[in-house]
């Protein structure tokens, strides 16, 4: 039987997956082995990988119905290269991706970061649509924890939670999201604080923290300085943005929803978060 250890890695291998059919199931639908966030959340979306490393008919099928017809999903793959799309699918776009391993990083909290809530997501939607770290969407903020800087009570960086991988403690990864950093305010050092802020509340439920970053030879370089020696690629992944067909065949299979994360009122927690803790 696997360890821990084992578990985890293969959780790692497969992110979408796992948080989909693990803690943060409510906030998408799975189909056969095909799984997609809800897309006010996440344009993520995952389906199991045949010997080719390309996934099967039915799958790719299961994922089509999860969309409807002439949607968009990101699929995400810890493989090199795009996957071999069938009939009724059009591959857009494939960015090539790098996982990045923060066991070795102990966190770190600071005195000018401070925890954002429901209030502040005008804000946060405005920060991440003026520097584009990444989807951000309209409920994408619900997934986790989310911390800021304010300057003079403008929020000018951010970063947060997004995916939950495995169970929790040892047997459990979270993905450190949106990372990113008003123009006028770089270079200061606040989006490593940040990303230590973040990590220091993961390392403290006994997971280990994980990043994805573009591994484009400028991202690489990039990260290394940015995020130094504390956080080694552990394995290369592909997001490849595919459409469907505006007409879908019929599978014969029934969607299976977890359910639709409610909606929260101001101040108080998602589910997910409270069985996170």
């Amino acid at each position: 039987m696997p360890d821990v250890s084992d578990r985890l890695e293969s959780v790692l291998n497969d992110p979408v997956t796992a948080t989909l059919r693990g803690r943060l199931g409510a906030f998408g639908a799975t189909r056969g082995g095909a799984v997609r966030f809800d897309p006010e959340v996440s344009p993520f979306g995952a389906l199991p990988l045949d010997r080719d490393g390309h996934g099967s008919a039915g799958d790719w099928a299961d994922l089509a119905a999860l969309c409807g017809p002439g949607e968009e999903v990101v699929v995400v793959r810890s493989a090199d290269g795009p996957p071999r799309v069938p009939a009724g699918w059009e591959l857009l776009r494939a960015i090539p991706g790098v996982q990045m391993d923060g066991s070795a990083v102990p966190g770190a909290a600071a005195d000018d970061v401070v925890e954002l809530g429901p209030a502040d997501r005008p804000e946060m939607a405005d920060l991440t649509a003026r520097t584009r770290p990444g989807p951000w969407l309209a409920r994408t903020a619900e997934l986790g924890r989310y911390l800021g800087v304010r300057h003079d009570g403008r929020l000018v960086a951010m970063a947060g939670e997004r995916m939950r991988l495995g169970g929790e403690g040892a047997a459990g990864a979270t993905e450190i999201s949106a990372v990113c950093t008003d123009p006028q305010y770089r270079g200061r050092g606040l989006a490593r604080r940040l990303v230590d802020a973040v990590a220091a509340g993961i390392v403290a439920r006994g997971e280990r923290p994980v990043l994805h970053t573009a591994a484009t030879t400028t991202a690489r370089s990039g990260s290394t300085r940015r995020w130094g020696s504390r956080w080694p690629a552990r394995c290369g992944s592909t997001c490849c943005a595919c459409r469907t067909a505006e007409r879908l065949r019929p599978t014969g299979r029934r969607r299976r929803s977890r359910g639709r994360a409610p909606r929260r009122a101001p101040g108080s927690r998602s589910p997910s978060r409270r069985s996170a803790r």
